[in-house]
């Protein structure tokens, strides 16, 4: 599936200003790429969450600890889960 699909979104987020302008011009052409700076928080609808999440599934800093902040001690509980039982723990 190319970043050309018409079968789904990818936003982008970052706080910092000069990333969310490199995305905005290496992203041009692709209509269905938008790029956000600010809060994922505040992005609106959204169906996932990808993040550059360690193989442990520990979620305790940067982005990773605001995402189980935001939803809760139990999905790195799940995340973990996934991880041990399909993954063989990392």
């Amino acid at each position: 599936m190319s970043l050309l699909s018409n079968e789904f979104d990818i936003i982008l987020i970052d706080l910092q200003m000069d990333l969310c302008n490199c995305w905005e011009k290496d992203f041009l052409e692709y209509s269905n790429v938008k790029v956000v700076n600010g809060y994922f928080q505040n992005v609106g609808e959204y169906d996932c969450i990808v993040s550059p999440a360690n193989s442990f599934g520990l979620m305790d800093g940067g982005i990773d600890l605001v995402i189980r902040d935001v939803f809760g001690m139990s999905l790195q509980n799940r995340v973990q889960e996934k991880i041990l039982n399909e993954y063989y723990g990392e």
